[in-house]
């Protein structure tokens, strides 16, 4: 059987083909995609993501240039996001879409608004060992991703005396 390639936005419509074997290609703009996959939540703020959510909970769409859903549409209705910020949620909802619940914020900013430990951290103003959290009592770390890491200095100067008095 014969087949037809189509571009990833185009949407076959069988009501609209020639013969058994041609098939036509209705190509959607890519927000009318995007809201297909859009739902309100209870309370009508949100804009809960209902398409595939990654396993850290973000919305995943196939737009460019980027591929989770809040960054798109933040960039398709708001404006582009600067060099160096990402996009916290204000709402504290990972599959929420809504542009306006989303500020482009530093990656130490966001950490800092979470709810994790390292947000926990940050707010407390010291490691879990009580040591500060200041920039010169820290050192960063990139990821093999691409991320980068903020560590304790004086915790990695601990684990380094550990280490060596075992292998000594």
């Amino acid at each position: 059987m014969h087949s037809t390639h189509a571009p990833e936005s185009a949407v076959w419509a069988p009501w609209r083909y020639t013969d058994s074997r041609a098939r036509t290609y209705v190509v959607r703009p890519a927000i009318e995609r995007f809201f297909r996959h859009v739902a309100s939540s209870d309370d009508g703020d949100c804009w809960l993501w209902t398409g595939y959510v990654d396993i850290k909970g973000y919305g995943r769409f196939r737009g460019e240039p980027h591929n989770r859903a809040h960054r798109w549409i933040y960039e398709a209705m708001i404006a582009e996001i600067p060099e160096g910020l990402t996009l916290d949620h204000l709402c504290r909802v990972r599959n929420c879409v809504n542009p306006y619940h989303l500020e482009p914020v530093t990656l130490i900013e966001n950490s800092r608004r979470g709810e994790g430990s390292t947000a926990a951290a940050l707010q407390a103003g010291a490691c879990k060992w009580g040591h500060p959290t200041t920039d010169a009592y820290a050192y960063y770390e990139q990821t093999p991703t691409g991320r980068m890491k903020r560590h304790c200095r004086e915790c990695r100067n601990r684990r380094n005396r550990e280490w060596w008095r075992r292998v000594a």
